[in-house]
Order: C-alpha cells, then sequence, then structure tokens
C-alpha cells in the first residue's frame, strides 16, 4: 500500500517541468532535445496510422461501390479517389504513400487511351 502512494507521488513529480530540468543547461537542453525527439516520432507515428486506416476505410468502401457499377465509373471513382488520396498522405507527411500513390496514378494514366489525339 505504501509503495503505491510512492509510485503516485513518483509520478506526479514527473509531470511538473522541474523533474525534467535539474541538472544544467547541458543536461537540460539534452533532456529537451530527446523529449522532442520522441514526442516527433510519436506524431509521425500516429498520422501514417490515421492515414492507413483511411485507406483501409476508402477500400473496403470501393470493394461494396465497385460491385454495384459499371466500370467506367468505377475507373472515375478511382481517379478521383487518388489525387485526394495522394494530398492526403502529403499532409499528413506518409512520404512513402506519396510515392506510391504517385506512380500508381502515372502508370494508370499511361494505360488510359489517349483521348488528345482523338
Amino acid at each position: 500500500m505504501h509503495s503505491e502512494k510512492a509510485e503516485t507521488a513518483d509520478l506526479r513529480e514527473l509531470d511538473t517541468p522541474k523533474a525534467v530540468c535539474v541538472d544544467d543547461d547541458g543536461k537540460k537542453s539534452a533532456d529537451l532535445a530527446q523529449l522532442e525527439s520522441k514526442l516527433e516520432t510519436e506524431r509521425d507515428g500516429r498520422k501514417e496510422e490515421r492515414f492507413f486506416w483511411i485507406f483501409v476505410l476508402i477500400i473496403v468502401l470501393d470493394m461494396g461501390a465497385f460491385q454495384r457499377l459499371g466500370i467506367w465509373q468505377a475507373i472515375l471513382i478511382f481517379l478521383l479517389e487518388l489525387p485526394a488520396l495522394i494530398l492526403l498522405a502529403n499532409h499528413l507527411g506518409v512520404d512513402i504513400a506519396v510515392n506510391l500513390l504517385n506512380w500508381l496514378l502515372r502508370k494508370f494514366m499511361d494505360k488510359l487511351p489517349n483521348l488528345r489525339n482523338e
């Protein structure tokens, strides 16, 4: 019982700024830089996870919708979704998704009939 109170008190001390900066300025700067790095890594991970959940949701919705649509309607929806997904991935900082989706869009556009020459 006593150890639980001590642990709770220790956790409260960590919430205060003085628990982080108890040493000289050099140590304080290193600790703050390390915490900022960890925070940035956590934020990046959450942004990537958010993008991939949205991407999976779109795939699931498309699977249901494309069964009821014709091929050209499905292609049109796909062509509208790709740039939106690229913008979302770019906004959330998921570089690998931006590169893959851009590559997929270029490949898909190369396969479409060349309507400019007709």
